[in-house]
């Protein structure tokens, strides 16, 4: 058995670059995501605007940040997006669904994951418009953007009288 010098166990090799973990710090400041819930939402990645296949994918996302690091159960998510879908075909519609926000994030596409029938974004790190687990007013928030609202973020949400 061979022995590692200090550098070779540490990706610190000459003239290769390491490899750069999602997560990691390397990453730079460009990679940072910002996400805004109030009035009229949006995404940013750097100094870009994050744009979306569907509107479907770009209403997940927020409604994921909305619930913080608990997630959203899948068959709420489903519930909510297409109401009244046959079960196979939503199901089919959430994976697509989920690879289209994974697309859009780029190298922030890590974030987005499934574990035991939930769905779950991390928000280490991502700069936003409230304070997560906060209480929201659903009239001051997706601005223009009609849903149901699905259990998983309701005790969030206050509704205007």
């Amino acid at each position: 058995m061979t022995e590692m010098s200090e550098t070779e166990g540490s990706g610190e090799t000459s003239g290769i670059d390491p490899i750069v973990l999602p997560g990691d710090s390397r990453l730079g400041a460009t990679a940072r995501l910002a996400i805004s819930i109030h009035g009229v939402p949006a995404v940013r990645l750097g100094d870009t605007d994050v744009r979306f296949a569907t509107r479907h994918a770009q209403l997940a996302l927020y409604l994921l940040v909305i619930a913080g690091p608990e997630g959203i159960p899948a068959d709420q998510l489903i519930a909510t997006l297409w109401q009244g879908a046959v079960p196979k075909r939503a199901a089919n519609s959430m994976r697509t669904m989920l690879w289209q926000i994974r697309r859009s994030l780029g190298q922030e596409s890590w974030r987005l994951r499934r574990s035991r029938g939930m769905v779950l974004f991390d928000l280490d790190g991502v700069q936003l418009d409230f304070e997560p687990g906060s209480e929201l007013r659903r009239d001051q928030i997706l601005t223009g953007w009609a849903f149901r609202i699905p259990p998983a973020i309701q005790p969030l949400l206050i509704v205007a009288a």
